[in-house]
């Protein structure tokens, strides 16, 4: 009997590209995490995206409350000073 690994299973590929993408890394970059199986890298690459969510939320929120102070004419010109990225 064959003994299946992780980087034997067909999905297993796509969930670790599914990953990376999302980090915004190369698959060959991810070893350290590349012998889970398909199943675990999808639910860390929800995690992953969840809270790269969440810290997106906060900056947005964080740049809000900064030119808030700012009379409101100038605040995207503001915005556009202190935030150079587009956030």
């Amino acid at each position: 009997m064959r003994t299946v690994t992780a980087s034997d299973d067909p999905t297993h590929g796509d969930a670790l590209a599914r990953l990376a993408r999302t980090l915004g890394a190369d698959p060959q970059d991810l070893g350290s995490v590349a012998g889970l199986d398909a199943r675990a890298l999808a639910r860390l690459e929800g995690l992953v995206a969840d809270a790269l969510e969440q810290d997106e939320a906060q900056v947005t929120e964080a740049v809000e409350e900064t030119v808030r102070f700012v009379p409101r004419p100038l605040r995207g010109r503001a915005k556009k000073m202190l935030f150079p990225e587009g956030r």
